[in-house]
């Protein structure tokens, strides 16, 4: 009788180790989706403002190009009106 309930309490023992191991690695599992879960959404909200970033560069070089035709064509009025004074002498 002592043998059968010593092969109990081993069996009890190794369904603990076993079931302990399958809870460490269920929550490992856990954790490592939940990691990758903040790594992508910090990925995507990294995405999203260098998307924002790169809009707001586009848009500013757009408006720096604009404002450089204006000065170009400023530029070329005070050319003309250059020519213009020194025609009339």
């Amino acid at each position: 009788m002592i043998k059968k309930l010593k092969k109990i309490g081993q069996i009890g023992i190794a369904t603990a180790l076993i079931g302990g191991s399958f809870a460490l690695l269920g929550s490992v599992i856990a954790a490592w989706a939940t990691a990758s879960n903040k790594i992508a959404g910090t990925e995507t909200r990294i995405g999203v403002v260098a998307e924002r970033e790169n809009n707001h560069y586009a848009e500013i070089e757009r408006r720096f190009d604009e404002t450089n035709r204006r000065f170009d064509k400023i530029d070329a009025r005070f050319d003309k009106l250059e020519s213009l004074i020194k025609n009339q002498k």
